[in-house]
């Protein structure tokens, strides 16, 4: 597999820098790990202009109750996709988010929801998912243009 592009989406500095640290080092064990190629966004301006220009194949979107930011940049996302597919996984800041916060992000288009308390180990295998099923959605587009 293709080393695939990450936006990290975070307008805080600190914690956007935490993921960023825990994207590029490696975890003991891994299965099929992954290589990445990371960006980084602190504001919704800069990560529109990161999804038009460097095609990130998946994009984490820190988010919060209450945060439209983040909301808009995965509105942002999937209106300019035509005939690819952008991974999208919000990230929840804070331990005691609505319970409708999932439920809210995943309407509006995203692949996957966790909390910022999530261990690190099931970060990655989450996203390794959502590049896994990335992957081959852009073998079978690919398979399609072909034909």
């Amino acid at each position: 597999m293709r080393k695939m592009k990450i936006l990290v989406a975070h307008a805080d500095a600190y914690e956007r820098q935490r993921l960023v640290t825990l994207l590029a080092t490696p975890l003991d064990g891994l299965l099929n790990p992954i290589r990445y190629e990371i960006f980084e966004s602190n504001d919704l301006e800069s990560g529109l202009n990161l999804v038009s220009t460097v095609f990130p194949d998946l994009v984490l979107i820190a988010t919060q109750a209450g945060d439209n930011d983040g909301k808009t940049l995965c509105r942002g996302i999937r209106a300019r996709e035509n005939e690819r597919h952008t991974g999208i996984i919000f990230v929840a800041q804070g331990e005691g988010y609505a319970e409708m916060l999932p439920v809210e992000c995943l309407e509006l288009g995203a692949d996957d929801f966790f909390a910022a308390s999530t261990t690190p180990r099931e970060v990655i295998a989450r996203i390794n998912a959502v590049l896994r099923l990335k992957d081959m959605t852009d073998e079978l587009r690919s398979a399609n243009h072909r034909l």
